[in-house]
């Protein structure tokens, strides 16, 4: 697209890019242009040889819904991107790159394992209601929120250290009709805090730190239960 306008693409089939070095998807639009692609049900995106997503200095909002699949890398540019994983399988994505702009990475509804290696360029991680995450090795990013509003429960694990460079390390959240939010870390650092944790709802909230928790400018770990029908919150940390 060289014109000002947005590009949209549904996909709920198979998508793959050749070995002649192609890209599954590879979208294009000015500074100040908007490229949505959602993946459905069905929808398998993967590459022989290129990058399978693919998106330039224009901003992008990509979502992997239930049932979609990305098999490669996935590469978003200059602009300002939404990456989320709404239920959809990232178990074969091998670079998750935001590139420059102000750019998150979300996991909602979904399940698995991060080289955390593999994530470039993302300002902000957000794990999503109904998630379990695991991230393996050293997660830099300005924050990663754990944020449980929805009615199932999130479950963080980082076996590496997680530094928050703009923020809290972590920043997890039980909301009202949340239920329990589990946060399993080694060390943690953050510009802020090291760790954040609210609990508004009625679920148990249970952060685990094996390493070193750092905060900057405010608390190591800062722990609220603000309900009175909050469950129980528990914090441990062996450093």
């Amino acid at each position: 697209n060289n014109g000002s306008g947005n590009n949209s693409i549904t996909i709920s089939g198979a998508v793959s890019g050749g070995a002649g070095g192609g890209n599954g998807i590879d979208t294009s639009g000015g500074s100040g242009t908007l490229s949505t692609i959602t993946l459905n049900s069905g929808a398998a995106v993967s590459v022989a040889v290129g990058t399978a997503i693919v998106n330039d200095e224009g901003a992008s909002t990509i979502t992997v819904n239930s049932g979609a699949s990305v098999t490669g890398k996935i590469i978003l540019g200059a602009g300002s991107d939404n990456l989320t994983f709404n239920g959809g399988n990232f178990s074969g994505v091998t670079e998750f790159d935001g590139g420059t702009g102000s750019d998150t990475l979300t996991f909602r509804n979904t399940s698995g394992t991060v080289d955390s290696s593999t994530v470039l360029g993302m300002d902000s991680i957000v794990v999503d209601s109904g998630s379990d995450v695991t991230f393996t090795g050293y997660l830099a990013t300005n924050q990663l929120t754990a944020t449980n509003s929805g009615t199932g429960a999130l479950k963080v694990t980082s076996t590496g250290t997680v530094a928050g460079m703009g923020g809290d390390g972590i920043n997890a959240q039980n909301n009202a009709s949340g239920t329990d939010l589990t946060i399993s870390a080694s060390g943690v650092t953050g510009t802020n805090s090291g760790i954040s944790a609210t609990n508004n709802g009625t679920g148990a909230t249970s952060i685990t730190a094996v390493d070193a928790v750092t905060g900057s400018a405010a608390y190591g770990i800062h722990a609220r239960n603000t309900s009175i029908s909050s469950a129980d919150m528990t914090i441990s940390s062996y450093a």
